[in-house]
């Protein structure tokens, strides 16, 4: 089209038809070639993705098999210790970073 004549009075432009029917029939066989190799990559996404999933749902299964190892029992009197300490390092934690940040 840049190489058209442009119509006076109008938007319209006069193209050779030898140049565009070139063009028409490049782009015929180009674009089959790239819709094959879209294809492609599409289908092996889909085999990657397919794959992933089963990986995944035989990672889940075998982990449901296992036993999973009990919850630690601490004395009562050893939660709450562990409870004041994460009360008091809750509490002076945030003065301490800011006077460490200056």
């Amino acid at each position: 089209m840049a190489t058209g004549k442009k119509l006076p009075l109008t938007n319209n432009v006069v193209l050779d038809q030898a140049s565009v029917l070139e063009l028409i029939d490049q782009l015929r066989v180009a674009v089959p070639d790239e819709v094959r190799q879209a294809r492609r990559i599409t289908e092996e996404a889909a085999r990657i993705t397919e794959r992933a999933g089963e990986e995944g749902e035989a990672v889940i299964a075998r982990a449901q098999e296992q036993p999973s190892p009990p919850m630690p029992q601490l004395p009562s009197s050893r939660w709450t210790t562990a409870r004041r300490t994460a009360r008091v390092c809750s509490h002076f934690a945030p003065p301490i970073a800011a006077n460490a940040e200056r």
